[in-house]
């Protein structure tokens, strides 16, 4: 950072303050840091003392809004409809989503459908990927598994990893597809590479039930270890089944294990 900038921070600022959380840092910064938190100081409302500082100007206030509330979620159903209809694939998607959900408004399933497609036909990746998972489901849709797995595979190709997960439940499955285990193994190997948490809950579900892979219960808490560090409910909930049986007795997680997600 500083080789580029002359600067150990560079924070975005806009007419209403800056913005740390949203900061870049350099690793002059780290002493600082481990200090504040070796003080319970865990907010980042202030920048690190003695450390070179690059402002950068922000036009648009809203790319730092925090989306947690009613009223926050609504707002951001108008900023994406206002970029949707301008013609944003991705706003589309998060559109329809907003849509699907009832967060921010009224729950609409086909108005979202209408949008996942619109996005779709501009490949926006996550518009097709909630294409297909509404057709996967049956949700607002008549169910479709050929279909789904068409957009999941449109959006996997330009690695959407919830795309590539969500085709890798289908090639374990064989829902709308010849069931596939290596498959299954390297489309939820390519997500989770990508950081997806739900991808590595799943592998570790191949690997302790020996789908496609040998059984390792080692490698299964590893994939379950990332997850559930990720916050993905499932990948915690086997992690502690692996836990209550021990690393020996695989046959008994395997019996009473989540679902993949």
């Amino acid at each position: 950072l500083a080789a580029v900038v002359d600067a150990d921070v560079v924070i975005p600022r806009h007419a209403r303050g800056y913005e740390p959380l949203c900061a870049i840092y350099s690793r002059a910064c780290a002493g600082d840091m481990r200090e504040r938190l070796a003080r319970g100081l865990k907010q980042a409302s202030t920048l690190p003392t003695g450390v070179r500082v690059t402002e950068l100007d922000i036009d648009e206030e809203e790319l730092f809004v925090n989306v947690n509330t009613p009223h926050d979620y609504a707002r951001a159903r108008e900023w994406y409809r206002n970029a949707a209809e301008l013609g944003d694939a991705d706003a589309m998607g998060n559109l329809g989503a907003l849509l699907e959900s009832g967060r921010g408004g009224p729950q609409n399933l086909q108005v979202a459908k209408e949008w996942y497609v619109r996005g779709a036909a501009l490949n926006g990746r996550a518009a097709m990927h909630n294409l297909g998972a509404m057709l996967e489901n049956g949700r607002g849709t008549s169910k479709n598994l050929s279909e789904a797995r068409f957009w999941y595979e449109r959006a996997a190709a330009l690695e959407y990893p919830p795309a590539l997960n969500a085709l890798g439940r289908l090639h374990l499955a064989g829902a709308g597809v010849a069931k596939n285990y290596a498959r299954a193994n390297s489309l939820f190997e390519q997500a989770a590479a990508l950081g997806d948490a739900k991808a590595m809950n799943n592998l570790g579900v191949l690997y302790l039930d020996a789908k496609g892979v040998p059984r390792d219960i080692k490698v299964a808490r590893t994939w379950f270890e990332k997850a559930a560090a990720l916050g993905n409910t499932e990948g915690q909930e086997n992690l502690k089944r692996l836990d209550r049986a021990g690393l020996s007795d695989g046959t008994q997680i395997a019996g009473r294990r989540a679902s993949c997600v």
